[in-house]
């Protein structure tokens, strides 16, 4: 993909294995890994400038549970909670 964080000037090239689709109040995000084995990240598809499809296939770990990654419907949310001032 094409991805442009918004801490960059231009969208940059990433291979990611793709593990699921999600929408969060109203926004989309791409789970995959970084890469090849790589840790689970999420990119927002509004982000995503460019996809292009590699001959490389990717198969998702056995037991990856997208489901488990959500809390409350929510990616990579926190039992903790905590207070800044």
């Amino acid at each position: 993909i094409q991805y442009h964080k918004p801490s960059d000037a231009a969208a940059a090239a990433r291979v990611v294995g793709p593990l699921g689709l999600v929408c969060v109040r109203g926004v989309w995000y791409l789970f995959a890994t970084n890469g090849a084995g790589g840790p689970v990240r999420q990119f927002r598809l509004d982000r995503v400038r460019g996809v292009e499809g590699l001959e490389e296939r990717f198969t998702p770990p056995a037991d990856f549970d997208l489901e488990a990654i959500l809390r409350d419907g929510r990616p990579f949310a926190s039992e903790v909670q905590e207070r800044v001032t």
